[in-house]
């Protein structure tokens, strides 16, 4: 009988995969690009090419696997009902993307930025890498200080937090997380968290506050959380006010697309899942407008809402005060009422140069506010300071000395991994033979009592990672010990802010990157600066 139903089971596969297989070629019901596109964020495998030679042969069918899954006929309706019946029964297709919680509600995996993790206090701060968040936060806030203008920093809870008793039952939230390390520490930063007024809200709004199927808060959480924005900023700018809105001027409706936690598990119009309009009312300012950051005009009207990337500029005539914005994605919604109660709203992402950079934002807009807007699960992204800041800075800083490629040439004595050392302009210029080239940056002469930020200038072969290692106490570089930044290929300027101090200044060794190929070093630049937090 086993026999039996086993050859029953591989008689009705082969014929299933026949049939498909020939549905495929005759393109029946194949897969749309565009519509792809949208459930994956990627194109499909393009169909490979054949030629007559031995490794044309090899490549083509490795490449034509790729090309049929990702084309046979009846693909995604397949993979949405075999979602469906997974969703059904609360086991998600791709775990590390999404899983799937109680009422309807998706939330988004561990993939991105350890979320779970995060939620369950596996993934917290340590006590350095909060110290060094903490540090390049407050010198962001020194240095709009002496620009006369504050900064805030604004956290929208993940929907794990605001939702948590939707979680998967094998999801158990922490209160050792990221967000309350940052609130009970000392950091005399202006932190807004919205936790607790989302938390509160629930009992008027109840599950709407948070889109089901996708990783945002829907309309009705990104106005409890302007609100409650404008209720605290209100206390120093005395002038601003907020759109006052009742639920009618919300619209609840089908949903027009999936969401995209959604697309990630191959769903669309999954149950509970909505969208929302909003009814402006008479309070409501239509004479809004947008131009880019050359100042070109752009196509505007006030329900539109700022795309995630978008580097502009809304104007409100009838409002006051300019805000500078470095925002993430949960400012889309949060757009659509912040150009109702600035005059002047310049959005910029914070990943973007000129939200990095910062410095020429605030000198060409001078905003009387700066806000960080970043979501809970953002928070584990390392943070970095441009040097340019540190230079605006002045007082408190203390630039301690700069090498030149030419003085690096004369006076490094250790090299590893490196090899054709040359002179060239001033530039010190060298090929790394492996993947692990470092140099010992020469002896300094440092102040063990005050902080030290390291600013080098050079030019890579490809993007990687570069880091610096110091020593205090031990008196082997390990890993606990050193600081990472990306670099991309040519020229990178990147800032090491070192979160201790007693660094010995006979070891201080960089490792350019992680890649084969030429490396140029333009400059060192060694500053020390009073410790900002006490």
């Amino acid at each position: 009988m086993k026999n039996l139903i086993k050859y029953i089971y591989i008689i009705v596969f082969s014929i299933s995969i026949s049939i498909i297989g020939i549905l495929t070629i005759l393109k029946v019901e194949t897969t749309q690009n565009e519509f792809f596109k949208l459930i994956e964020n990627r194109m499909p495998t393009p169909k490979p090419k054949l030629e007559f030679n031995f490794k044309s042969i090899k490549n083509y069918l490795t490449t034509f696997d790729s090309y049929f899954k990702d084309h046979f006929s009846f693909r995604v309706k397949l993979i949405s009902k075999y979602s469906q019946l997974n969703q059904h029964i609360g086991v998600s297709l791709k775990q590390g993307k999404a899983v799937f919680g109680r009422n309807n509600f998706i939330f988004l995996g561990n993939n991105s930025q350890k979320v779970i993790d995060q939620t369950t206090g596996k993934n917290v701060f340590t006590e350095k890498e909060l110290k060094e968040w903490i540090k390049i936060f407050s010198l962001r806030k020194e240095y709009l200080q002496m620009n006369g203008i504050p900064l805030y920093i604004i956290i929208p809870p993940n929907t794990h937090t605001v939702y948590p008793e939707y979680l998967p039952q094998y999801i158990v939230p922490s209160e050792n997380n990221r967000l309350n390390q940052l609130l009970n520490c000392d950091s005399k930063l202006n932190i807004i968290s919205l936790k607790e007024i989302l938390l509160n809200s629930k009992s008027e709004w109840g599950d709407k506050l948070y889109y089901k199927n996708d990783t945002h808060w829907s309309e009705f959480g990104a106005y409890i959380g302007y609100s409650e924005i404008i209720r605290q900023l209100s206390a120093q700018f005395k002038e601003l006010k907020a759109i006052e809105l009742t639920k009618e001027n919300f619209k609840l409706l089908p949903p027009s697309g999936p969401g995209d936690l959604e697309r990630m598990c191959y769903l669309s119009n999954s149950p509970g899942s909505f969208k929302v309009d909003i009814i402006k009312d008479k309070n409501w300012e239509d004479r809004i407008t947008k131009t880019d950051f050359k100042g070109e005009t752009l196509p505007f009207n006030s329900l539109d809402k700022i795309q995630v990337y978008d580097q502009c500029v809304v104007v409100n005539k009838k409002m006051p005060y300019t805000l500078l914005i470095l925002k993430d994605s949960y400012s889309f919604n949060l757009s659509l009422f912040l150009n109702q109660s600035f005059g002047k709203v310049v959005y910029c992402h914070y990943k973007q140069n000129e939200g990095i950079e910062l410095v020429t934002l605030v000198e060409r807009y001078k905003p009387d506010l700066v806000i960080y807007e970043m979501a809970e699960r953002m928070l584990c992204l390392k943070q970095t300071i441009h040097p340019d800041i540190l230079i605006k800075l002045g007082q408190g800083i203390e630039s301690i000395c700069k090498m030149d490629g030419e003085y690096l040439f004369r006076n490094v004595k250790k090299y590893i991994n490196i090899t054709d050392v040359k002179l060239d302009c001033k530039e010190l210029l060298f090929s790394a033979k492996n993947e692990d080239p470092y140099f010992l940056i020469p002896e300094i002469k440092i102040d063990k009592r005050k902080d030290l930020v390291v600013n080098i200038k050079f030019t890579a072969p490809d993007e990687g990672i570069s880091q610096l290692f110091y020593i205090t106490k031990t008196t082997n570089f390990n890993q606990t010990q050193s600081l990472k930044e990306p670099i991309k290929k040519g020229y990178n300027e990147v800032v090491f802010c070192i979160p201790e101090k007693n660094i010995n200044g006979k070891n201080l060794r960089f490792d350019p990157g992680n890649k084969i190929g030429a490396y140029t070093i333009h400059s060192i630049e060694v500053f020390e600066m009073d410790e900002l937090i006490e």
